[in-house]
């Protein structure tokens, strides 16, 4: 099957290209690891070094050659062809730029309306290079299928604004019951004292409240510099750094590998409370129960969050 960011998010209407009904050819599919891989200039060279080649031999078979410009780089010449440049630490350095240092969720980084996909036009139709995924797809149109791509030209086109995240609808069901005490949640079964003593607890309990941060910091809060205040370090990927090991284990031994009491839990202006400055005012998020709310909303440091079980994440206040 197509891979859906190229087939339901295409520029032009969804099913077409210039007007006429598309065949979408996914050359290949998109990849998560992008979120590991931004980590560092070698983890980066070894995940592109693959979806690099692709793009290289199909470029180079359609066009006769493989010096093409670069979109994310300015329409810098790509000399050695599409592999090497790609894989390059001048081309990794730019595409975080780009990403304004704050890796967007799985489901902005593979769609078709953002910056970081260059689309070259070939005879036919359109060949889609996803530069931050390597998800790469040739979409062409029904009135020139049987045509062979014989020329392409990079798409450079304007930096397109960050796209609009949409809501998770259906995503938020916080269970207000543990030990018989309201003021914390449970999700799937889970409260914040089982998560904190099981690695596999600690996912299933966090990773509802992790994309609902993301979502919300990738719109609200687009200068965020991705810094964990548990961990000292940054967020390569916001749900993908708080459901880590590495995060878990590091809140374990802030809180002094003893859970302190539920009163305590929370508050909203304890250690593990981070606050990110948005336009609308501080956004607070607890580490240990996931709860988040703007401080306007919150009438005192012990407050439960606004609009329990809300189907989406939090609205944008009025300015």
């Amino acid at each position: 099957q197509p891979s859906p960011g190229f087939v339901t998010s295409i520029s032009t209407p969804p099913s077409s290209v210039n007007g006429d009904v598309a065949q979408v050819t996914v050359l290949h599919d998109h990849s998560n690891e992008y979120l590991a891989a931004m980590n560092s200039k070698d983890a980066w060279r070894k995940f592109m070094e693959t979806p690099g080649k692709i793009a290289e031999d199909f470029l180079q078979k359609a066009t006769g050659s493989w010096d093409h410009g670069c979109q994310v780089c300015g329409g810098k010449n790509m000399q050695r062809g599409a592999q090497d440049h790609m894989c390059s630490q001048a081309h990794y350095k730019t595409l975080w730029s780009l990403v304004g240092n704050m890796l967007p969720p799985p489901d902005v980084a593979k769609r078709q309306d953002v910056p970081w996909v260059q689309r070259f036009t070939v005879r036919g139709g359109v060949y889609a290079v996803n530069h931050l995924t390597g998800g790469q797809a040739l979409i062409a149109e029904a009135s020139q299928q049987s045509q062979p791509a014989i020329q392409a030209e990079p798409d450079a086109g304007p930096v397109q604004p960050r796209p609009v995240l949409p809501a998770v609808q259906g995503a938020y069901q916080d269970v207000r019951v543990a030990d018989g005490d309201a003021r914390v949640p449970a999700r799937c079964g889970i409260t914040y004292k089982d998560a904190v003593n099981s690695k596999e607890s600690w996912k299933q309990f966090m990773t509802e409240p992790a994309s609902r941060l993301e979502a919300f910091l990738y719109q609200a809060c687009p200068q965020f510099a991705g810094q964990c205040i548990v961990c000292e370090a940054p967020m390569n990927g916001i749900a993908n750094h708080i459901l880590s090991l590495k995060h878990w284990k590091t809140i374990w031994n802030k809180i002094g590998g003893q859970l302190p009491p539920t009163s305590t839990v929370i508050r909203w202006d304890q250690a593990w409370i981070a606050t990110f400055t948005t336009a609308n005012g501080p956004y607070l998020f607890n580490h240990l129960t996931g709860e988040q709310a703007y401080r306007s909303q919150l009438a005192n440091p012990d407050s439960p969050p606004p609009d329990l079980g809300a189907a989406a994440p939090p609205a944008a206040l009025p300015v």
